[in-house]
């Protein structure tokens, strides 16, 4: 049985690091995101690939730079710490692209299985993932209406 449960957590972790490359290596997109009164520069996480590398393994953000993730579907998305370098602020938007719940000061992680996972207080199809304090400066929080546009 340990054997088969280590195999198992060997192959996840496989399968994640070939989605990590793949996700690297893909275009990148960006959207404006008008929120609160702030614009943000996001970077589109709208395929699974991107969304599992996320922000992973980078320094910094940009000013008003962040990520804008497309689920495509409604639910409760978890986002997961591993492999970060940063503290984030966490956002939540549902299908109307209004904030459902807010992470402020989500903090880094690098343990491997470990990392604390966030999730939101209810459905969301969008999650926007912006600089650590972002959210309390431009007043960010529940009930608060996004706009942007991403396309077909």
């Amino acid at each position: 049985m340990a054997n088969y449960l280590i195999g198992g957590l060997v192959a996840i972790i496989l399968i994640s690091f070939v989605m990590l490359a793949i996700g690297k290596f893909q275009a990148q997109k960006f959207v404006t995101v008008k929120i609160g009164n702030a614009t943000v520069n996001a970077e589109l996480a709208d395929t699974e690939a991107k969304q599992i590398r996320g922000l992973m393994f980078r320094d910094s953000l940009a000013k008003d730079g962040g990520m804008l993730f497309d689920f495509k579907r409604d639910g409760r998305h978890g986002i997961w710490m591993m492999n970060m370098s940063m503290p984030i602020d966490i956002v939540w938007l549902d299908g109307d692209k209004r904030v459902v719940s807010v992470e402020e000061n989500a903090p880094p992680c690098g343990a491997l299985l470990i990392c604390k996972s966030y999730s939101p207080e209810s459905n969301d199809r969008y999650v926007l993932e912006v600089a650590a304090g972002y959210a309390k400066k431009h007043g960010i929080r529940k009930g608060t209406k996004a706009s942007f546009d991403i396309g077909g």
